[in-house]
């Protein structure tokens, strides 16, 4: 069943669709440990809890839409080694399906 058949909580805006998200979705376990110094989520996690959510409340997203920037940087390391740095920022898109609003992130990486 799609979206347009009704399969979904209709919500007035984007943001109470976010807010109930958030109600079903209060956190994710930590299940990574890294280097025996803090733990961390999984993208495959986030994903695993947030979906069923998004789309139980009519959001649709990410969307990727653009990208904001782009800049490589040579550098060097602490020993001297020669060394690139790329920085790139993402915009990707929520859209909520009965008002749709749309809200848009930068994601950088």
């Amino acid at each position: 069943m799609s979206l347009s058949e009704g399969c979904y909580e209709k919500h007035p805006t984007l943001e109470a669709a976010v807010r109930a998200v958030m109600a079903d979705v209060a956190y994710v376990q930590k299940k990574i440990v890294v280097d025996n110094k803090y733990s961390a989520v999984a993208e495959a996690d986030i994903i695993a809890a947030i979906r069923p959510a998004m789309i139980r409340h009519g959001l649709i997203g990410p969307l990727p839409v653009g990208c904001s920037r782009v800049e490589v940087t040579d550098r060097q390391t602490s020993t001297g080694k020669p060394t690139r740095h790329c920085l790139v920022v993402r915009q990707f898109e929520f859209r909520h399906v009965d008002s749709e609003q749309t809200v848009t992130v930068e994601v950088p990486g």
